[in-house]
């Protein structure tokens, strides 16, 4: 199994465009994006289908090629048609494997935000909390007690304003 190296993300781009090519859609185009949690995105309005520039580099060559063949048979059958049989049948006619999303063993990124309700349920964040969560796992209603504390890339977090303000409301309310 070969990990892409960074510089064969211009691989997983040009072997896109070449796809998109072979099926008549020369006019949209490919690009990366700063996604972290999804792997490729396909942009209808836009007629752009993009690829994340953080997790490609993580997979094999083999799982980018199914990431790229999943959002050019999105582009292929359009929006409406979702992960139905018509999108599952564009990937296998480009030689796919037609799976909804990659594996759950495939590689990720830690989110710097972590939360921790009291009974222990984590929830992962890429960007700041700028409300004050509660776990809906402990329950499905807002409850004081539940809500999640923070760390920071492993550290104490600076909170965000808006976060903080709103936390001290809810504490007031006691």
């Amino acid at each position: 199994m070969h990990l892409l190296k960074v510089g064969d993300l211009d691989e997983v781009l040009q072997l896109a465009r070449r796809t998109l090519d072979a099926c008549g859609l020369q006019d949209w185009e490919v690009s990366c994006d700063h996604a972290r949690r999804r792997a490729g995105a396909c942009h209808f309005g836009e007629k752009r289908i993009s690829f994340s520039r953080y997790l490609l580099p993580l997979y094999d060559a083999a799982a980018a090629r199914e990431v790229v063949l999943h959002e050019v048979a999105h582009a292929q059958v359009g929006s409406r048609a979702g992960h139905g049989r018509r999108w599952q049948q564009a990937v296998k006619a480009l030689g796919g494997r037609a799976q909804r999303t990659v594996a759950s063993d495939a590689p990720s990124l830690p989110a710097p935000w972590i939360g921790i309700c009291k009974a222990g349920h984590r929830v992962e964040r890429f960007r700041t909390p700028t409300r004050v969560l509660a776990c809906s796992k402990c329950s499905r209603d807002f409850h004081i007690e539940n809500i999640f504390t923070w760390t920071y890339q492993g550290g104490t977090p600076r909170h965000h304003p808006a976060y903080l303000r709103e936390l001290r409301k809810i504490r007031r309310g006691i």
